[in-house]
């Protein structure tokens, strides 16, 4: 299977060819492209996304963009390869101009980064006032345990991580393990999806939403340990297709209000402790 990755400028100059790499490599995306007048934010599915998939430069693997396009491919008659097109286009944001200055001169606003890779992770800032990220993938998907820190730093910018992003380890197919640290709030929708070797897995204390098939098909994990005591959403089929008689553990203050939350969670012959 292969995936074929172009990059569309969408206005901007310097062309680069496409990439055509194995379903499960790891490939490093194009650099900025130019622009008069305009700061590149990254590269996104969407056209006129306004906001950035990927960061320049970004190192992903190729199954990432092949889940962002939903796998939607078809076989090449001359090779006889399942091929996943997968376009990405220039995020661009508009510079500001000062009316003292030719609009064509270089702003002295001092930009940040939309998306960056640090310390193993892409992230996507949701808020630079108040310097808070979200997760969007691991680069290296072939790793048995991961640990999310409660910060991470970029340009000299120390970021809070509140939020694991919508299908941030899905295709983490050796995951064994995951401890996530107090600041996260958020667990995407189907952010832990298909892990078949999780055996078990806790939601920290500040978690306040878990998404619609959050671990769906993790058809291993048998003990799921909620400490947070803010929960107030559980998603759709959150812990459907897990291992039947799945354990869960809720703080003693929450149980009867979280076994309310977690009956349309999917999860079969739910054992309470």
């Amino acid at each position: 299977m292969k995936v074929i990755v172009s990059f569309d400028k969408n206005g901007g100059g310097n062309s680069d060819p496409e990439l055509k790499v194995s379903y499960d490599e790891g490939i490093t995306l194009a650099d900025a492209p130019t622009r008069d007048g305009f700061k590149c934010l990254g590269w996104a599915k969407d056209k006129n996304a306004t906001k950035a998939d990927y960061a320049i430069g970004a190192k992903v693997n190729a199954s990432d963009i092949a889940t962002l396009f939903d796998n939607k491919g078809a076989i090449n008659n001359k090779t006889n390869t399942y091929e996943i097109p997968a376009t990405l286009y220039a995020v661009w944001e508009k510079a500001p101009t000062n009316s003292n200055t030719n609009p064509t001169t270089t702003p002295t606003e001092e930009y940040y980064d939309a998306t960056f890779t640090e310390n193993g992770y892409n992230f996507k800032v949701i808020s630079q006032e108040a310097k808070t990220v979200e997760l969007v993938s691991p680069v290296n998907k072939k790793q048995k345990n991961y640990v999310v820190p409660a910060k991470v730093t970029h340009k000299d910018m120390t970021y809070t991580i509140i939020s694991i992003g919508d299908k941030a380890f899905i295709g983490c197919k050796k995951a064994k393990s995951f401890k996530l640290s107090a600041s996260v709030n958020r667990i995407g929708n189907q952010a832990f999806f298909g892990l078949a070797k999780l055996g078990k897995f806790t939601v920290p204390v500040g978690v306040t939403e878990i998404g619609a098939k959050a671990f769906f098909n993790c058809k291993n994990l048998g003990t799921f340990t909620v400490k947070t005591k803010v929960l107030k959403k559980v998603g759709a089929k959150a812990l459907g297709k897990t291992k039947w008689g799945i354990k869960l553990k809720f703080p003693k203050s929450k149980k009867k209000k979280y076994r309310k939350y977690f009956r349309k969670s999917g999860a079969k012959g739910i054992i309470y402790t």
